[in-house]
């Protein structure tokens, strides 16, 4: 009984208390979007902490996304944004019926998201100044987005995870002007995804490739158009390798 309450403090130390040292979430606003923001791995609200920026899928709200981010062993500062465009069950990054116009509009839209997204970006780092570049990570129309933001602006973010994203050829860089100081991409896709199949995002992840990017795709067997358990527990892995090689 002795030896048991002497190590007890040390097995304590040891257990994981992720859960327990993540806040809960509180709702804001800010760039005119309704927000999410919670803190990992015993952040708390007056620390200055990495920014992770996730985007939810189409039809969702920004809750969708807690659980895949409130394990993070790491301190870390979470920001889940909510789309702009209702739907009957949810929120969209983009107008109604995006999906059905061509490649062309498609493109077009999703840049005017982007600009109004990196607004809110802008102001989201005047209102937590944190430690180094933001991490973007979006599932579906969101991580088309997570895509844009960190190609286009690479001096803002340090990585991108991308999940069953599109990469159109409209958005791809001729080149890397960033050099050595792009952004870490790596986009998670299941191979059975048919709402996006994996093939243009893989071959769109060559492409950038071979103009100098640090990007690769992790394939998931057996997943469709989905953000699975796996990809989340790999996802939270790879940002506190991350994070923790600061």
């Amino acid at each position: 009984m002795r030896l048991f309450t002497l190590l007890l403090p040390l097995l304590l130390a040891f257990a994981p208390a992720a859960a327990a040292q993540t806040s809960p979430p509180r709702e804001e606003h800010t760039g005119g979007l309704r927000q999410l923001v919670f803190e990992t791995g015993g952040g708390t609200p007056e620390q200055p902490l990495p920014l992770i920026i996730a985007l939810h899928y189409s039809g969702a709200e920004p809750e969708v996304l807690v659980d895949a981010f409130d394990d993070l062993r790491v301190p870390a500062r979470v920001v889940l944004p909510e789309g702009p465009h209702p739907r009957p069950h949810g929120h969209s990054w983009f107008p109604r019926g995006i999906g059905q116009r061509p490649a062309t509009e498609q493109a077009a839209l999703t840049r005017e998201g982007e600009s109004r997204l990196f607004d809110f970006v802008q102001a989201v780092d005047a209102r937590y100044p944190g430690r180094g570049k933001a991490i973007i990570s979006g599932v579906s129309y969101g991580g088309d987005l997570s895509f844009l933001l960190a190609l286009d602006h690479p001096d803002h973010f340090r990585a991108a995870f991308p999940v069953a994203a599109r990469l159109l050829p409209e958005w791809l860089p001729a080149r890397a002007t960033c050099a050595a100081d792009c952004p870490l991409l790596h986009a998670m896709h299941g191979s059975d995804d048919t709402t996006v199949p994996i093939g243009p995002t893989r071959a769109a992840v060559e492409t950038l490739r071979a103009r100098g990017y640090d990007a690769t795709l992790a394939p998931y067997a057996g997943v469709a158009h989905d953000f699975s358990a796996d990809m989340q527990s790999d996802l939270r892995a790879r940002i506190e390798a991350l994070l923790r090689a600061r």
